[in-house]
């Protein structure tokens, strides 16, 4: 699995659209759209944000995911 797979599916999971999902991150709906295409890596904050969000069962994948990504 991708981070961008990972990022999608736990916005799915989660019952957001795009929209929602970037009001509740902090940032835009358009950023949000770059994460889940591949276009662009989410911030470290934000990565975190979404780990306080998740179920815990997901934030071993989570973590594993971003670190090979290298996140900035």
């Amino acid at each position: 699995m991708t981070i961008h797979t990972l990022i999608k599916e736990i916005r799915i999971e989660l019952e957001f659209n795009q929209y929602e999902w970037a009001v509740e991150l902090g940032t835009q709906q358009p950023n949000v759209s770059s994460w889940e295409s591949g276009k662009r890596l989410p911030p470290r904050a934000t990565i975190k944000k979404i780990a306080l969000m998740i179920p815990y069962e997901y934030r071993p994948q989570l973590y594993r995911v971003f670190m090979e990504a290298e996140v900035p």
